[in-house]
């Protein structure tokens, strides 16, 4: 997966939920990039999105695919 979707992930929840909540859903999914450190164009691993979805729900209450709709 691309590291754009990964840090349109990042925006939207900072946006939406502040950045305490986003370093949550991080440290949940024991994502360790730094803030603002996913590059557009470098590719990570599927599951590292997967592992930060499943985190959000988690910690938002929403179900996984309620949040997956959000973002097409």
């Amino acid at each position: 997966m691309y590291g754009l979707v990964f840090e349109i992930v990042e925006e939207f929840v900072i946006e939406k939920q502040g950045l305490e909540v986003w370093h949550e859903i991080k440290n949940k999914a024991k994502c360790r990039v730094r803030d603002g450190g996913f590059l557009r164009r470098s590719y990570y691993p599927d599951n590292e999105l997967v592992d930060i979805i499943v985190a959000a729900s988690e910690i938002l209450g929403v179900a996984v695919p309620d949040i997956l709709q959000v973002f097409g």
